[in-house]
């Protein structure tokens, strides 16, 4: 008998899978700003697997000076797309991200990993994008994150990232996959919680609701249809993984994603 656990992550909103590109909204916006000693961190899980791939620290000292730093996750070979001082490269909408790109660094060795910090075309330039890649085991999957940095690095503001799921396929910066299809809204009268093994979906009213699981390349893996104001769906046939569940009413959208566990 196998139990799943499904922990939805609210402050991700990923929107679809198109073209084997995964693309995850940070909505709202993260921002890292700090006014002790204290760093701000944020993890990011950039092709969903459940791991982190990378993390940001950002400190703030007395003096005052802010130092803003990118690390490779402990244990971990990703690496980071850098200039040739070892800075993080300010990447424009657009630009090519794949091996063509020579300038890669992992900051982790074991249990230690050292911070990059960001290159001057980073600051107070508006947004630009990060190059990132992960190795999954047979090649790399090229990525990108994008984010906003004031010119004294007081804070960074991150806004959305996206992997290619195809090894050794070029991304460009600010590729979503999307082609111009728009962000569903994010309901305020469909409602996702969790419910032991299962997940319900709570509508304002009664209506006839849809819910579709797709796995991270797209596929769809589970779909029911009810009439009602609410739908209980089980989960527990799905193997361990990352997946997205839309949940729509014939008006109104919402998109989650879930990450299964599976305990024996």
């Amino acid at each position: 008998m196998k139990t799943i656990v499904a922990i939805f992550l609210f402050m991700l909103f990923p929107l679809t899978v198109s073209a084997q590109i995964l693309y995850t909204d940070i909505s709202p916006d993260t921002l890292l700003a700090d006014d002790n000693i204290t760093p701000g961190q944020y993890q990011l899980d950039l092709d969903s697997d459940g791991s982190v791939d990378f993390f940001f620290m950002h400190f703030f000292y007395p003096v005052p000076v802010y130092v803003l730093s990118i690390y490779t996750q402990y244990n971990q070979p990703h690496e980071i797309l850098v200039d040739m001082d070892n800075r993080v490269t300010a990447l424009e909408r657009g630009d090519q991200i794949d091996e063509s790109r020579t300038t890669w660094l992992c900051t982790a060795e074991g249990g230690q990993s050292a911070g990059l910090s960001f290159a001057s075309g980073w600051r107070g330039t508006g947004d630009r994008f990060i190059g990132l890649r992960v190795f999954d085991g047979q090649g790399w999957r090229y990525g990108w994150l994008q984010a906003q940095l004031p010119a004294d690095e007081s804070w960074i503001l991150l806004k959305a990232y996206a992997v290619q799921m195809t090894s050794g396929t070029t991304i460009n910066a600010g590729d979503t996959g999307l082609n111009s299809v728009q962000q569903p809204p994010v309901s305020s009268r469909l409602r996702i919680r969790v419910d032991g093994r299962f997940v319900e979906v709570d509508a304002e009213r009664p209506r006839m609701l849809n819910v579709t699981v797709y796995d991270v390349i797209g596929n769809a893996r589970l779909q029911r249809n009810t009439f009602g104001d609410r739908m209980s769906v089980d989960l527990s046939a799905l193997p361990q993984g990352v997946y997205f569940l839309r949940a729509h009413d014939g008006r109104e959208v919402s998109i989650q994603r879930l990450m299964l566990y599976e305990r024996r």
